[in-house]
């Protein structure tokens, strides 16, 4: 039996059902999500996003309130569109060749489906669970004119300059004529770049891995390519494209895009530790690094901030987690003094370390703007290297 189906079969049929509460993740949004596993039990979902995030496929985990059931999904889109080109990549990949795509719009109602899962030398069990309406993945197959747009074979290369050892991540890919994220490709294993169907197939590839500076290459999908620089490199039918990536330098600020706080709390979400590893990693990789870490609300509005349970505790959050009241500058220097704190827990110097909290007072969005959420966010100001 594939390790996903016994996963999943363990986690609908032994344990019993978790609340939202229970389960510790954050409710999925509407819109549409390229899911690569269901599972009833959080723990059992956290053990089949480690599994994948440790053979490079970032992704997160999402609790839906109408089944009670985790999505571990690997992208997300307000755009049914915009996940085709994903999807398309991850089917073809193996372990993932039952990627599908779900359509959650809660408001619209539930209705009963059967999700058959397969055993080696096995009938198949069929088992009925309401889920939200979900497209037969059938229908998310590429539609006809879909099918005739070409691939192109990537290895997308992203490697330390100095170590010339190899980062992972992931590579932006966007649409060279309206600038408008087509996908995100796993980088340093090959992958198939869908057609921007733009007319022109204009392309930017952008590496934006979080401990190193932002690098991006243009190019024409299809040729001729510019191998002058070594950085494309064509064997074959397989382009590769090298980004030498290059540590952060005195006066950068990066934003931890990818470490998320509980509402109204300075307690970190079990997410964030992929990225704050990569911090501890830069950290620990040059001990002449001196940072300010800033912390950012959406708003100034004060209101109830809920505390760790002890000093090392950064990710457990129940009944049990006390509670204050403050400001929203203060919340904002709380949670950049969780991100210390975990610092120095791992082993770094306090004395390298200094925080600020600023509240609302830069915010990238108007608090009341559809993408408002980037607005709570921590940034990394590198202050000597």
């Amino acid at each position: 039996m594939k390790l996903y189906s016994y996963l999943l079969l363990l986690s609908l049929y032994i344990i019993p059902l978790y609340t939202s509460a229970q389960s510790g993740f954050r409710e999925l949004k509407e819109g549409y999500y390229l899911v690569a596993g269901v599972f009833q039990v959080p723990k059992n979902a956290r053990g089949f996003s480690d599994i994948i995030r440790d053979q490079g496929h970032l992704n997160k985990i999402g609790y839906n309130r109408v089944n009670e059931l985790n999505y571990v999904y690997l992208a997300f889109s307000l755009n049914f569109d915009d996940l085709l080109g994903q999807y398309r990549s991850y089917r073809s990949l193996d372990g993932f060749e039952d990627a599908w795509i779900l359509r959650y719009f809660p408001e619209g109602g539930v209705k009963i489906q059967n999700m058959a899962l397969q055993e080696e030398k096995a009938e198949d069990a069929a088992i009925n669970i309401a889920i939200e309406e979900e497209p037969d993945r059938e229908e998310t197959a590429i539609s006809e004119k879909e099918q005739d747009l070409k691939e192109y074979p990537f290895i997308f290369g992203t490697v330390h300059a100095t170590t010339m050892k190899e980062v992972p991540g992931n590579v932006i890919f966007l649409d060279g004529e309206r600038n408008k994220v087509v996908t995100t490709l796993p980088a340093n294993e090959l992958v198939m770049v869908p057609d921007p169907n733009n007319g022109t197939n204009k392309a930017i590839f952008l590496c934006e891995i979080f401990g190193y500076k932002r690098q991006k290459i243009q190019m024409t999908l299809g040729g001729p390519y510019d191998d002058s620089a070594d950085q494309v490199t064509v064997k074959g039918d397989t382009v590769y494209v090298r980004f030498l990536l290059s540590r952060y330098s005195k006066g950068d600020v990066a934003i931890m895009y990818n470490v998320y706080f509980f509402t109204d709390a300075v307690v970190m979400e079990q997410e964030s530790k992929i990225e704050l590893n990569s911090l501890l990693n830069m950290m620990q990789e040059n001990e002449n690094y001196e940072i300010k870490i800033h912390g950012h609300t959406n708003g100034n509005a004060a209101g109830k901030i809920i505390d760790l349970r002890s000093e090392n505790d950064f990710f457990g959050i129940g009944s049990d987690n006390p509670e204050g009241y403050g400001s929203a500058k203060k919340l904002s220097r709380r949670r950049a003094e969780t991100v210390k704190m975990w610092l120095v827990d791992s082993g770094i110097d306090e004395k390298r370390i200094d925080t600020k909290g600023w509240g609302g007072k830069k915010m990238l969005y108007d608090e009341h703007d559809v993408s408002a959420k980037r607005n709570v966010r921590v940034e990394i100001e590198v202050l000597k290297e």
